[in-house]
């Protein structure tokens, strides 16, 4: 499935391996490694307007996050969060799994480098979670984006800002570092 994300403008060519896809997917999702299963969702999610049909493996892949659960890494964890973002309003089946990955952030988050807290927080903001667990994600985040702000690329530091806008997590301290880190990147920044 990685691969047909990766030839996004060039699915129609492949649209017949489709329903391959789907079913390798449902068959082996208990069986997927991490990678695997991070690089299955993110393929859907990157497909989701060209090819659809694909979204008939995530069933099978959201059944399978919970075992996969101990293995996944930081950086697994934060593209099944950013896939289940965009795909929450075409996949009814990924509601309870939002619970679950916020779970494995909160796990993750200590391990997660800049582009990884940036589209958690991203994603976040794009479901608008609101929850205790969701408040406890987000002190993770703030504390681990605050010890490397001075790595954050300018989408990053977009991302970052605008998931903890869209979420009312409003820390005075932790915006003025943003913004101070902000000013002093700006000189460097690349139109």
């Amino acid at each position: 499935m990685w691969a047909a994300g990766r030839l996004e403008r060039w699915i129609e060519r492949f649209r017949d391996l489709l329903p391959a896809l789907v079913q390798a997917g449902q068959a082996r999702a208990n069986e997927m490694s991490e990678q695997e299963l991070a690089n299955a969702f993110w393929a859907i999610a990157t497909l989701r307007k060209d090819a659809p049909e694909l979204q008939a493996a995530l069933p099978a892949l959201t059944e399978a996050v919970p075992l996969q659960a101990d293995s996944l890494k930081a950086q697994g964890v934060s593209i099944i969060f950013w896939s289940v973002a965009r795909l929450r309003a075409d996949a009814p089946c990924l509601h309870d799994l939002i619970r679950w990955v916020v779970g494995l952030v909160l796990e993750q988050a200590r391990n997660m480098r800049q582009q990884e807290i940036a589209k958690t927080a991203w994603a976040a903001g794009e479901m608008r979670i609101r929850s205790d667990d969701a408040a406890r994600m987000f002190a993770v985040l703030r504390e681990e984006a605050s010890s490397k702000i001075e790595d954050f690329k300018p989408q990053e530091i977009s991302d970052l800002c605008w998931g903890f806008a869209a979420c009312n997590q409003t820390d005075t301290k932790f915006m003025t570092l943003v913004a101070n880190q902000i000013v002093t990147d700006v000189p460097h920044w690349r139109s």
